[in-house]
């Protein structure tokens, strides 16, 4: 393996771990049951890992919000018809998706192997920026209408600048 695919490839993994232990660190994902075991938690890692790696590949090119949300969604699809036997109720919400996903591709874009992508993770730090319209929302509950309803706000305090460097400028900020 030439060491620029190993490099590329050990900042990926990294990437992943961030944006996972991002997006699961205040959020019960798993079932409490003995029979999660950490066999079957480094599996679904690795088919995150696959997964977000599979659509970051769509991110060379900017692509529309619609189309990012549709990747949210069939993220949410693909984790819930593989891993439902690993998740709390057999589900994953939209919040705990759209982290990851937004998370990853903060990275990706930082480093510039990807286009400006077309929103930024919608977190309690986000959330908190909105403070006077979301202020009881919590980003690990979010449905997709709430996610649209925070994006527009953001747009309205963003005024032309992207909403994915809005938020970097704010966070690198704090």
């Amino acid at each position: 393996m030439k060491i620029e695919i190993a490099q590329k490839e050990f900042l990926h993994r990294e990437f992943f771990a961030m944006a996972w232990s991002a997006a699961s660190q205040h959020n019960k994902i798993y079932r409490k049951d003995k029979k999660v075991s950490e066999n079957k938690k480094t599996e679904f890692h690795k088919f995150m890992r696959e997964i977000l790696n599979s659509i970051s590949e769509g991110y060379k090119k900017e692509i529309d919000e619609k189309q990012h949300v549709g990747n949210i969604n069939g993220l949410k699809d693909k984790i819930e018809k593989n891993y439902d036997n690993l998740l709390k109720n057999s589900k994953i919400t939209f919040g705990t998706c759209q982290k990851v996903l937004n998370v990853y591709l903060k990275y990706l874009w930082s480093l510039k192997e990807i286009a400006t992508p077309p929103h930024c993770p919608i977190d309690s730090f986000v959330i908190k920026e909105l403070r006077k319209k979301f202020s009881k929302i919590s980003w690990t509950k979010i449905e997709e209408r709430d996610y649209w309803d925070i994006i527009e706000t953001i747009k309205e305090i963003a005024k032309g600048q992207s909403i994915a460097e809005w938020e970097l400028i704010i966070f690198n900020d704090r």
